[in-house]
């Protein structure tokens, strides 16, 4: 994010060092410790700058974002010494380095394209609405830094589109579906498209080149695999990376829990659940038999036009990456933690 430099981060490393550390026991064997499990990383602290010069207008704002009263203080402080923020009538003002090529909120335009095109079942298509595009897009543009590139692996809902309306930042998409690339390049020239198909392993080039993934993929045990190996190797490996995405907890009963265990052993947490956020027309879904659906509902009393107007939902899961490397757990206990 261009107003972040390395000298800002190195500071509030070392701020945050010399304030944490003294407060522990036995601090002579703890500086590697801490830095081990404490440290914030450089994308982390971009992202906490990006979330509070969108979203912290307060104090009280900042505390929720950075989730203690003394980190946000602390932020604070390093802000002020580079002048990167000033407090006024208790309002946190921040400099218009930070906000240099964010554009205010707008209204996005509908430049869907999802009329010119039918799910193909094949290809594993089954698209959400441009409603649900639009919010997804404007969590995605909420959690990553403008400086945080994005892979979307597979799109044919066009939530890149929806993301690119609103600043400039690195969006790539793969996808299987040449036309569907084809139609992404018309449609905004500002889109990094690949020919991509999960079933096979990501291309060296592409390997390791992105802060976060965004995906969509089929809820069976195999699919959900080879999306997740496939983001895996997209990702940069390091802290802060992200993974959006989108399965129906409900639909996935028990095996949601083995899938945070998959997630967790690579190093993942799971930071947020939008519950319901995206839309999909039953009618449009390419995998049931939907005139037999369709009469079973005209026999249970409804209207001939219920069919085409019930839509199932599928729910946001955004995992971030807390560890970077396997870690033995520690042989001697030490009581370990932020303060407030």
């Amino acid at each position: 994010m261009k107003g972040i430099s390395k000298e800002l981060y190195n500071r509030f490393i070392s701020l945050d060092y010399e304030e944490e550390v003294p407060n522990l026991k036995r601090k002579n064997l703890l500086s590697s410790y801490w830095t081990k499990w404490y440290e914030i990383s450089e994308n982390k602290f971009h992202s906490i700058i990006w979330k509070s010069i969108n979203e912290a207008k307060t104090l009280g704002d900042l505390v929720i974002t950075t989730g203690t009263l003394h980190l946000a203080l602390r932020i604070l402080k390093v802000l002020k010494e580079f002048n990167l923020v000033s407090i006024d009538n208790n309002q946190l003002i921040f400099s218009e380095v930070l906000y240099d090529n964010i554009p205010e909120k707008k209204e996005l335009k509908d430049i869907s394209r999802l009329d010119l095109f039918k799910n193909d079942k094949e290809l594993g298509q089954f698209r959400a609405t441009w409603e649900s595009s639009l919010k997804r897009a404007e969590i995605i543009h909420k959690e990553l830094p403008i400086s945080s590139n994005i892979f979307f692996c597979g799109d044919d809902d066009y939530t890149s589109l929806a993301l690119s309306q609103y600043t400039k930042r690195i969006i790539s998409v793969g996808d299987i579906d040449e036309e569907l690339l084809d139609d992404l390049k018309k449609s905004s020239s500002g889109l990094n498209v690949y020919s991509y198909d999960v079933r096979n392993e990501t291309e060296k080039e592409l390997q390791n080149q992105f802060h976060a993934v965004h995906c969509d993929p089929i809820d069976d045990g195999k699919s959900l695999d080879l999306w997740l190996c496939r983001a895996n190797e997209l990702l940069t490996g390091k802290k802060g990376d992200t993974i959006f995405l989108n399965i129906s907890v409900t639909r996935l009963g028990n095996r949601i829990v083995f899938l945070q265990n998959f997630l967790t052993q690579l190093g993942f947490y799971l930071k947020d659940i939008y519950k319901d956020l995206s839309l999909y027309k039953v009618a449009e879904e390419p995998y049931i038999d939907a005139l037999s659906i369709k009469d079973y509902i005209v026999e249970m009393g409804f209207t001939e036009d219920t069919f085409n107007k019930t839509y199932i939902s599928t729910d946001m899961l955004v995992f971030v990456r807390q560890i970077d490397r396997p870690i033995l757990l520690p042989q001697e206990y030490f009581e370990v933690r932020r303060r407030i």
